[in-house]
């Protein structure tokens, strides 16, 4: 009996030794990870997000978001049981206006991505035409490329019946922005459309490096889309959004950003964007806002254009009332002049 009892003991041990081994050789390697070189950016822009998540932002993203078959994700609509949840029936934020539309007041349906969710450009047009003859609907969504915006316009916008649309369009909307959430279960769930990877851990996420890694090499196994599909796609979706709004006899403007950067710092990525966008809005006779030169004479203004420093995405309420000022200076929107 001792013959036996005496190897599976030395067995035994080595395998215990084995396991101290690597759990030591991995605290090592994390602590490495975390103090030389550090993976912050898996997700470009919502680390910050998913370093709260245990401090109660999870509930938030559980409630706000779903998975979707065709828009890769989407806000959660209105619940009875949840009234404090941003989004109302038809996609679009809450807010005081009726559902029925009133005699001689425009409603404007603002649609975009997290620059026209955030609400500071909105508030920059509602501060230049006022309340007395136009409503603001924000149907914004944070993350959405322009193939999404048009989706959910079409299954969920549309039927508030605009006097007229919107589409704030941004540089970085012809590409499709994977966003994590977690699920109602509390798996945390990485959504791009068509191509989700799914079920990882939201603590192990926030709190090893290692973690990451293994999701940043998922992420960047996923079959990419080039630039020429991505611009092909943008303007199906333009096409379908201008087929639309002309089926319903409502005008459509499509507000062109810029890039929050000074020209010199924009790049050949964004240059190429911008001239890709005008050449689709030209090609399918849309009528456009193009903010760029208004962006220039805001910066050569001393103004505070970016919502916060460094922030090349999302403009400031004092860049907005600016650029929008300018434009109507200039007589670049018709809509402005009320």
């Amino acid at each position: 009996m001792a013959t036996i009892r005496r190897p599976f003991r030395r067995w035994a041990l080595r395998l215990l030794l084995l396991v101290v081994s690597l759990a030591f050789a991995l605290l090592l390697v994390e602590g490495a990870l975390h103090v030389l070189w550090p993976l912050d950016d898996v997700i470009p822009g919502q680390d910050d997000d998913w370093r709260n998540l245990e401090k109660g932002v999870k509930k938030a993203f559980v409630a706000v978001f779903v998975a979707d078959d065709e828009l890769g994700y989407r806000p959660v609509l209105e619940s009875a049981s949840e009234e404090w949840f941003p989004y109302g029936d038809h996609g679009t934020l809450k807010n005081p206006y009726p559902l029925e539309k009133r005699p001689g007041v425009q409603r404007l349906l603002f649609i975009g991505d997290s620059v026209v969710f955030r609400g500071k450009f909105v508030a920059a047009v509602r501060e230049l035409l006022g309340d007395d003859k136009h409503e603001y609907w924000n149907a914004g969504v944070e993350g959405y490329s322009t193939l999404q915006e048009v989706a959910y316009y079409r299954r969920f916008n549309r039927a508030i019946k605009p006097d007229r649309v919107v589409l704030v369009f941004h540089n970085n909307d012809f590409r499709v922005t994977p966003v994590l959430f977690p699920d109602k279960d509390g798996n945390l769930t990485l959504i791009h459309p068509d191509r989700p990877v799914k079920d990882l851990n939201p603590w192990l996420f926030a709190n090893s490096q290692i973690y990451r890694r293994v999701v940043n090499m998922r992420i960047s196994q996923m079959p990419k889309y080039t630039f020429e599909e991505n611009v092909r796609d943008a303007r199906d979706a333009l096409e379908e959004l201008a087929e639309l709004c002309k089926a319903d006899g409502i005008p459509l403007d499509v507000v062109l950003l810029p890039m929050f950067l000074p020209y010199t710092q924009w790049g050949e990525e964004y240059q190429r964007s911008r001239n890709e966008s005008l050449k689709i809005f030209g090609g399918l006779g849309i009528d456009h806002v193009d903010l760029y030169g208004a962006m220039g004479r805001a910066f050569d203004a001393g103004v505070a254009v970016q919502e916060s420093p460094a922030d090349r995405l999302h403009p400031s309420l004092k860049g907005c009332r600016f650029m929008l000022q300018d434009v109507k200076s200039r007589g670049g929107w018709k809509l402005l002049d009320g």
